[in-house]
């Protein structure tokens, strides 16, 4: 599934932002994050889960927990030349991000 581009959001945030800031310089920035820790990564910590069935202690179940966590967190951090348009610029990126995308609207 493609996800839009910085340059989409930039767009839809302009168009959001009040008349007289429309011309306001910013730029969008995403931020790929995977939140979900690495099972297999032995350099840290390993990570316990408890089976209250067996009353055992193991890593084993963790990959299968794990696999229901979101594979993919997207920061969006916006940039402008000063704070002084900040409010307005994050409420522009709230309402663009708030909204329901075109393909899941419905009828109803």
């Amino acid at each position: 599934m493609a996800f839009p581009s910085h340059r989409h959001f930039e767009q839809q945030i302009a168009k959001e932002l009040p008349s007289s800031l429309r011309r306001l310089p910013f730029r969008v920035d995403m931020a790929l994050l995977d939140p979900r820790p690495d099972p297999k990564d032995h350099r840290g910590n390993p990570l316990y889960v408890y089976d209250p069935g067996t009353g055992q202690v193991s890593t084993e179940p963790l990959e299968e927990c794990l696999d229901l966590l979101p594979t993919r967190l997207i920061q969006f951090r916006i940039y402008s030349p000063d704070h002084h348009h900040d409010a307005a610029l994050s409420q522009a990126a709230a309402t663009v991000l708030n909204k329901t995308p075109t393909s899941l609207e419905s009828n109803y």
